[in-house]
């Protein structure tokens, strides 16, 4: 029986060549794309960071406040103008949670206002919903199909950073459509939800959604 295995075990000569070789063209691709993603970094700044290498260029944020009653499924579309005599180039965009409602204190048995950003955990659980981009520049939708939550950034799972810098100018309306499927809206229940919320409810869904990029007096300086 160990005869055997070892016997099954064994590799030929040819079949070590060949795993050598394919270990070699594995590495030299490896090496070829790490010299792309170095070049790019050169330009574009590595993902995290901001390359301020533009004459006259600001960080600049543009973002929009989404208001939702607990329990609610409709949509909503809101937008944001792009600076008048302004160039924005954006480079990433993230999104923030916040539920605001009511608790029982612990130590005092007496309700209390609370208002908390919701970790993905209990996000996704208490508030899920679809997202879509398009601008008036263009006059395009910057995905071909609604995103998911968690596709717009934010939070521990770090910003959605643009593959291609979308550049817009003075005068944009980037217009943002939520399509909201779960809406938690009855008494929170502390193990499934939320320990923010325990004993209360939850009155409002403020999703805070923003562009974030470079701002340029004009697209010579980009």
């Amino acid at each position: 029986m160990a005869g055997g295995l070892g016997t099954e075990s064994k590799m030929s000569h040819q079949e070590i060549i060949e795993i050598a070789n394919e270990y070699r063209r594995l590495k030299r691709q490896l090496e070829s794309k790490q010299q792309q993603l170095d070049a790019l970094a050169a330009v574009n700044g590595a993902a995290g960071d901001f390359p301020v290498d533009f004459e006259g260029a600001l960080v600049r944020r543009y973002s929009i406040d989404f208001q939702f009653v607990p329990g609610v499924l409709e949509s909503q579309e809101r937008d944001v103008t792009v600076e008048s005599g302004t160039i924005f180039r954006c480079a990433y965009i993230e999104s923030f949670l916040t539920a605001i409602g009511t608790a029982v204190d612990v130590h005092s048995t007496t309700n209390v206002t609370v208002q908390a950003t919701l970790p993905w955990d209990q996000r996704l659980l208490m508030f899920d919903y679809l997202w879509s981009v398009r601008d008036t520049g263009t006059d395009r939708e910057w995905c071909d199909r609604p995103q998911p939550s968690l596709f717009g950034g934010g939070g521990y799972v770090g910003p959605l950073w643009l593959p291609r810098r979308v550049v817009l100018g003075g005068g944009t309306v980037i217009a943002v459509k939520i399509d909201p499927f779960i809406s938690v809206g009855t008494q929170i229940v502390e193990e499934i939800y939320s320990p923010f919320f325990r004993g209360g409810t939850v009155e409002q869904y403020v999703l805070h959604l923003s562009f974030v990029g470079h701002q340029v007096p004009d697209r010579s300086a980009l």
